[in-house]
């Protein structure tokens, strides 16, 4: 094969990158042109393909916002700090995945697994405020342990009284905490 080939496949490769890195920055782009201009209509599974797009923090970021708004958006947000920091402990135990939004995506565990795909985000409000609070419990959350702040500490569960008549099974016993209608607990 001519040199000249391996070249324009060589370049052809890297171009298609530099598009795809390029739509990557857009949408990261639009994601925070709605947090910052509260123009907000989007669907989660927008969210969710632009969390497994990046793999880093935006996409932790991001997982937790959205986890946050789906969970806990009516609650104060001591409430809504203490379900992020639910989702970073899992993270940390390495039981329910390796990264953030594994965790967050878990079957059946959060609101990102139960909700429909087609859920669209329409309070500008919430989102705002979702979106400070995961970026505030990831910053806390690389403390070293023993300088960490804990609102609901070794709670690794909750539940939503207000959603739930009966608690769940796993549910044993006095919660840790309750905040708002959230109630945190340590399952074995």
């Amino acid at each position: 094969m001519p040199a000249g080939n391996n070249q324009r496949g060589a370049d052809n490769a890297a171009g298609n990158i530099h598009r795809v890195g390029a739509r990557l920055r857009d949408a990261a782009w639009m994601l925070r042109k709605f947090v910052c201009y509260g123009a907000i209509r989007m669907k989660l599974a927008w969210i969710l393909w632009l969390a497994s797009a990046f793999h880093n923090a935006a996409s932790d970021r991001a997982c937790l916002a959205a986890t946050v708004y789906l969970e806990a958006r009516g609650e104060p947000v001591t409430g809504q700090m203490a379900v992020a920091e639910v989702g970073l402990r899992r993270r940390d135990s390495g039981q329910w995945g390796s990264s953030l939004c594994h965790v967050l995506r878990a079957r059946g565990q959060f609101a990102l697994s139960t909700t429909s795909k087609n859920y669209v985000f329409d309070d500008a409000d919430a989102w705002n405020q979702a979106w400070f609070v995961a970026g505030v419990a990831l910053d806390v959350w690389k403390l070293p342990a023993a300088w960490r702040p804990s609102l609901v500490p070794n709670a690794d569960h909750f539940y939503a009284a207000d959603v739930m008549t009966l608690p769940p099974g796993w549910a044993k016993g006095p919660p840790l905490a309750v905040i708002g209608d959230h109630r945190f607990y340590h399952a074995d």
